[in-house]
């Protein structure tokens, strides 16, 4: 939906097929990634033996090394690692993406004073799509690290569908996950209003 024509048509899709009331919405393009985890000085990130492996394969020629565990990595690092699925799948992509999400928002907690955090509110802010004003924003982002002052947060996230409530199939010779909408139309629901 989005593809076809934007914001609008994604929202309005996900709150049509999911019983939901989506209204704010914020828009990260990859360029933006990686520019933000440059600007907050880079990230360490566990990597498995195949991430490492395929990491190194993709850019060990640029003098990159990638191994099993801690390693540090820039913006463009990042990006290539969120970016992974031949190793797995799809699934296993957005969880890294989701891994990121979570590392950056604890290193900004952990690490950035309360006016550092409004430095790169800002700075995010101009690198996004989003009906939310900067004010409203900061308010968020602001009350998030005043209650959490220095310590680890912790973030739930669902995808779409289930994998107890899916099954792979083909439809006009194109692979699909095919799933019970209203059941995962429910857990939606239930997860993100109780």
């Amino acid at each position: 939906a989005y593809s076809f024509d934007g914001v609008g048509l994604a929202i309005n899709t996900i709150n049509e097929i999911f019983d939901l009331d989506i209204q704010r919405f914020v828009v990260v393009d990859f360029n933006g990634v990686t520019d933000f985890i440059d600007k907050i000085g880079g990230l360490t990130i566990n990597l498995t033996k195949k991430e490492a492996e395929y990491l190194f394969n993709k850019a060990g020629g640029k003098g990159f090394q990638f191994h099993e565990g801690a390693n540090f990595m820039n913006g463009d690092r990042t990006l290539n690692y969120m970016r992974i699925r031949k190793i797995d799948s799809d699934f296993y992509r957005a969880g890294r993406q989701r891994k990121v999400i979570e590392l950056v928002a604890n290193k900004i907690i952990k690490e950035k004073s309360i006016a550092e955090i409004y430095e790169l509110t800002e700075f995010a802010f101009s690198l996004v799509k989003t009906n939310i004003s900067f004010g409203e924003l900061s308010s968020v982002i602001g009350s998030i690290a005043a209650k959490a002052a220095g310590r680890s947060i912790s973030m739930e996230s669902q995808t779409v569908p289930y994998p107890d409530n899916s099954v792979n199939k083909y439809y006009n010779g194109m692979a699909i996950k095919s799933f019970d909408i209203d059941n995962a139309a429910v857990r939606i629901n239930k997860f993100i209003y109780g």
